[in-house]
């Protein structure tokens, strides 16, 4: 039987209110901040006060994200694929 990657995965989701310290033109825009675990804090000094919820999603998992959500996903080692 053919092996299955496996990927797990952190995902980081903003609510909509948080256009402004996201550095957003509007809800549903891309952020200008595009480092989210170390932004520069020089370039984007409001993105501190961003209040960030994270999951993280395994095989089987669904994340439901409205729409206009601000939402990244965070890579690590543990993100990547693997067999099983």
């Amino acid at each position: 039987m053919e092996q299955m990657p496996v990927a797990v995965c952190s995902n980081a989701l903003n609510s909509q209110d948080q256009t402004d310290v996201l550095y957003m033109n509007s809800p549903g825009d891309k952020s200008e901040v595009l480092d989210v675990v170390s932004p520069d804090l020089k370039r984007f000094p409001e993105f501190v006060k961003a209040k960030r919820y994270e999951c993280v999603l395994e095989p089987g998992d669904l994340l439901f994200i409205p729409g206009k959500t601000n939402m990244s996903t965070l890579t690590s080692s543990s993100c990547n694929p693997t067999s099983t």
